[in-house]
């Protein structure tokens, strides 16, 4: 995704894997939890060049 000139992208990964899942949690409860961390105005700028 494209962002605003000097802003960070989008970072995608896993908070918590399905390995690491098993260990805390009753046999058989294994899940995966992903992240995703951007800007807050990551895609906002559909106005350009309007925008302001």
């Amino acid at each position: 995704m494209i962002t605003h000139p000097g802003l960070p992208g989008p970072e995608i990964g896993e908070h918590l894997r399905f390995d690491s899942s098993a260990s805390h949690y009753a046999a058989g409860t294994e899940f995966s939890i992903g992240r995703l961390s951007m800007v807050a105005n990551t895609g906002t700028y559909l106005d350009t060049p309007a925008h302001r």
